[in-house]
């Protein structure tokens, strides 16, 4: 998987231009939505793909457009935006693609809960990129915690206890919250672009990519 900044060194790019074209072999769409929320610029191409669609890519953007557009949509509507843009994988691979005549210019993904919109021109040039997302009416919210939900459920008119998170197995809790130490945080947010690769390299090796 290959990230690029809005402006990419060319020494850098000599260096690692073989691991990315590898690397573009092997999409991994949820790291590319992860390295997009850690650099807040650039974009990945080729980050997923869908039938009927082709490859698609994964562009930061601005308000008008991109992950950021659709981060700053989805907090104003009291939406947790970064945990919205997390599931667009999801929806992708899980979604019906469908056409609006309304908009000749752009494809749709919907599954059961949001609409992907995959715009299929970038500075009027052929490419598939996110433009947008929302979540669709009448589905379920999806940004109370865990303990909130559970508080505001009721079975045989009593009501549930929060879930103790503390007491999961560690390889069930989500990868946000299974590791909540500040300064391990900090060292993964601290990595390098090339110590970064490393470690995807290695991920994908233990995955058996």
């Amino acid at each position: 998987m290959a990230f690029y900044a809005e402006r990419f060194r060319r020494e850098d790019e000599e260096d690692i231009w073989e691991e990315l074209k590898r690397m573009l072999m092997n999409p991994i769409p949820k790291e590319a939505i992860d390295k997009l929320l850690e650099q807040k610029q650039g974009f990945v191409p080729k980050a997923t793909k869908k039938k009927g669609i082709g490859d698609i890519d994964f562009v930061w953007g601005d308000s008008k457009g991109g992950m950021q557009h659709i981060i700053e949509r989805r907090n104003s509507e009291g939406i947790n935006g970064e945990n919205f843009v997390r599931e667009i994988p999801d929806g992708i691979k899980n979604g019906d693609k469908f056409n609006k005549n309304t908009h000749k210019d752009r494809d749709y993904i919907k599954d059961n809960e949001k609409e992907i919109v995959v715009k299929k021109e970038y500075n009027r040039k052929p490419r598939n990129w996110i433009v947008s997302s929302y979540k669709l009416k009448g589905a379920p919210s999806q940004d109370l915690s865990v303990g909130r939900a559970l508080e505001q459920t009721y079975a045989n008119g009593q009501q549930i206890p929060p879930l103790d998170l503390t007491k999961m197995p560690k390889d069930i809790i989500p990868p946000s919250q299974s590791n909540l130490n500040p300064a391990n945080q900090q060292a993964k947010q601290s990595l390098t672009y090339e110590e970064w690769l490393e470690e995807l390299k290695r991920k994908r090796k233990k995955r058996g990519w």
